[in-house]
């Protein structure tokens, strides 16, 4: 099961039931270079509330689309663009990292019940 809140895993009916259908388009890339990587469609039946970063080099990554969904149910929005950093980092040597540079753009639809 996905999780959408802190706690106990729940499914997306679960976490959001007011949500009739919901549409994600994406585009992954790096930050510094654009968004052109990866292309990314979810929609109620393969979404989950992490989406895997693609940064080969990128530990404990991925993009919180949890919460940005959160927000927009939140303002009861039908529509919403943004830009998601991933939360991993990368190893630059023995004991240093950096913030992984990889983000995703996304467009948000959503029809309420």
């Amino acid at each position: 099961m996905e999780r959408f809140f802190a706690g106990k895993s729940v499914s997306f009916e679960e976490a959001f039931p007011e949500i009739e259908e919901i549409k994600i388009e994406a585009t992954e890339g790096s930050l510094g270079s654009g968004f052109s990587e990866r292309k990314i469609v979810l929609s109620s039946e393969n979404l989950s509330e992490i989406e895997p970063c693609s940064n080969r080099t990128c530990e404990k990554g991925g993009y919180d689309l949890g919460d940005f969904i959160s927000t927009i149910v939140y303002k009861k929005d039908t529509s919403k663009s943004g830009v998601i950093s991933c939360s991993g980092y990368e190893k630059m040597g023995v004991k240093d990292k950096r913030k992984c540079l990889n983000g995703l753009s996304v467009k948000v639809e959503i029809r309420y019940k």
